[in-house]
């Protein structure tokens, strides 16, 4: 259930998999492969939109680099 005038802070797989323009199934592979961070709350899986964000645009992410 979303409440009105907030904003989503998760997506499900068939989501993320429609946004990127591939397969539910590539989604999972990324997820396993530590490519592509998820929580699982049962047996449903989420992915938070600001990982999702910082997975397609890497640069925008914030660095850990210490100068």
């Amino acid at each position: 259930m979303q409440s009105e005038g907030r904003p989503r802070e998760f997506m499900t797989v068939p989501e993320v998999a429609a946004r990127l323009g591939v397969s539910p199934s590539s989604v999972y592979r990324a997820i396993t492969a530590g490519e592509l961070v998820a929580v699982k709350l049962g047996k449903s899986v989420r992915v938070s939109v600001a990982v999702f964000e910082a997975f397609v645009n890497p640069q925008a992410a914030p660095s850990a680099e210490v100068a």
